[in-house]
């Protein structure tokens, strides 16, 4: 590292706020090659709580400002607090696998202390008067606790599963892009050849309901009540004796297994007429044996890893796998307003029930743009869907205003509607249980209080929509029992895969 030259001397004769303040105008990365200019600035710019504090703020993915002090105190400074936030943004937002009507629509989120938390959305019914009157249902899927050893330690990934229990594990990697979200037993191999992913789909079922059935730890009762999102300031104690019981449950069970343990227990049955026996290695198939990925470390353990895979177009979702996709979310923005994630349902005045059906289903969606053949077009996708094939529910014609009249005068409140956009486009109607939809033309409506209606012009039937704001539903939401250990991670339909 270089002398001091004068310009750096400069900068170290400048008050800690001052520099802070400059430090806010630059990126992490630029304020990290900053400090290798010189070993006066190295240690100036390291030691400066303030600065880092400034980078942390900056982050477009940092939990709220005023968590960021509590956060501290798990860290050893603000720089180690930024490298844990950086290592698992990647993972906020919503993620799915098949069948996501059955409970894999997963939603990732900073809890109330420093901690990355994952939940399920159940599919529900709303009450009669809409969410106000009832909270949304959620299940626990997993979290992610700092390490206490440091920001340089794999961090602390805990699945949960059924009968208040979790499973312990680490995080073993996540790329900066990650879409693919992947639960996979460790075996702490430096040959990417053992890679969980080379086992056959049937030993990589069992060795992970083997691993997360050894480590299984039971939540003890008076933590199970325990919020996982801080509803109340009065919260805050049993959250904190919770994440303490979580770190030392960590430290003494840290959920690896010796491999000599699992090659006695998990046998060579297990390989079967397949992959031969596990004496015999399997280096020329596509697949390796179950005895060369537990020989290639000498532990192995439940593992997170985010990685980037090319999955073509959204949802190409692979059924072997146990694995999460994310959703390619669009931030709304200037000409891209309603953007974003919606829920809703069907019914007129929104979100309410009727004496005959006290009850409607919540259909969450998906809004996004796109530029076809020169036409601007929303479209909205289902989330919470009941088809295994994706659909887009309706298309609108942006810039294309309707001139179809709204059906309805007066909302359920009997307030007046008053209608701000009115857009021309096409939704899909049942047919044959929509195994063989087709569309029919519609409009959609954008409404004063901000609820957006799409009306089929032939029926009147209408989807009416409000931009969700998941994070706060889930700390008034009620939890609802995780599922069994991998079923809680990703569900997979009872069938053969080959």
């Amino acid at each position: 590292m270089a002398e001091c030259w004068c310009g750096s001397k400069a900068l170290l004769t400048l008050p800690e706020d001052v520099l802070a303040m400059i430090s806010s105008l630059l990126r992490a990365c630029d304020l990290c090659a900053l400090a290798q200019t010189c070993r006066a600035l190295h240690c100036a710019i390291t030691s400066s709580e303030k600065s880092w504090l400034a980078q942390c703020l900056l982050l477009p993915t940092s939990p709220p400002p005023h968590l960021l002090p509590i956060w501290r105190e798990s860290f050893a400074s603000y720089l180690s607090l930024l490298r844990f936030l950086l290592s698992l943004s990647p993972l906020l937002g919503l993620w799915a696998h098949q069948n996501p009507e059955l409970g894999n629509a997963v939603l990732a989120l900073w809890g109330h202390l420093p901690s990355l938390l994952a939940f399920r959305i159940i599919p529900q019914e709303l009450p009669s008067f809409g969410l106000e009157s009832g909270p949304l249902l959620y299940a626990p899927v997993f979290e992610i606790l700092p390490n206490p050893q440091g920001s340089s330690s794999p961090a602390l990934f805990f699945l949960h599963g059924a009968g208040d229990s979790v499973h312990p594990g680490s995080v073993s990697a996540v790329h900066p892009d990650s879409n693919v979200l992947l639960l996979e037993v460790d075996a702490q191999s430096q040959d990417l050849s053992h890679r969980f992913l080379r086992l056959s789909f049937g030993d990589r079922r069992r060795v992970l309901d083997f691993v997360a059935k050894r480590v299984r730890i039971a939540v003890p009762p008076k933590l199970v009540s325990a919020p996982m999102l801080r509803y109340r300031a009065e919260d805050d104690a049993l959250l904190e004796m919770r994440m303490s019981w979580l770190l030392d449950t960590h430290k003494v069970h840290n959920g690896r297994i010796d491999r000599r343990v699992a090659e006695s227990n998990l046998g060579e049955s297990l390989n079967g007429t397949k992959s031969g026996s596990m004496g015999i290695s399997c280096s020329s198939s596509k697949h390796i044996s179950l005895q060369d990925f537990l020989r290639s470390g000498d532990s192995i353990g439940l593992s997170l890893r985010g990685a980037r895979m090319n999955i073509g177009a959204w949802p190409n979702m692979h059924g072997n796998k146990f694995a999460l996709y994310k959703f390619p979310t669009q931030e709304a923005d200037v000409g891209r307003e309603y953007a974003g994630l919606w829920g809703g349902t069907f019914g007129w005045p929104p979100g309410r029930g009727s004496e005959d059906n006290p009850g409607k289903a919540l259909f969450l969606l998906l809004l996004s743009y796109e530029e076809v053949d020169g036409q601007r077009l929303l479209i909205a996708t289902e989330i919470l869907e009941r088809r295994h094939y994706r659909y887009a529910m309706f298309t609108v014609k942006i810039g294309e205003p309707t001139v179809e009249p709204f059906p309805w005068e007066r909302d359920g409140d009997s307030c007046p509607v008053e209608v701000m956009h009115a857009y021309n486009g096409h939704g899909i109607a049942n047919g044959y249980g929509f195994w063989y939809p087709r569309s029919n033309l519609g409009s959609m409506f954008v409404l004063q209080n901000g609820i957006i209606a799409f009306v089929w012009r032939d029926t009147e039937e209408v989807l009416t929509l409000e931009r969700f704001n998941f994070e706060e539903l889930l700390k008034r939401g009620e939890r609802v029992p995780a599922l069994p250990h991998i079923a809680n991670f990703a569900y997979l339909p009872d069938a053969k895969f080959h």
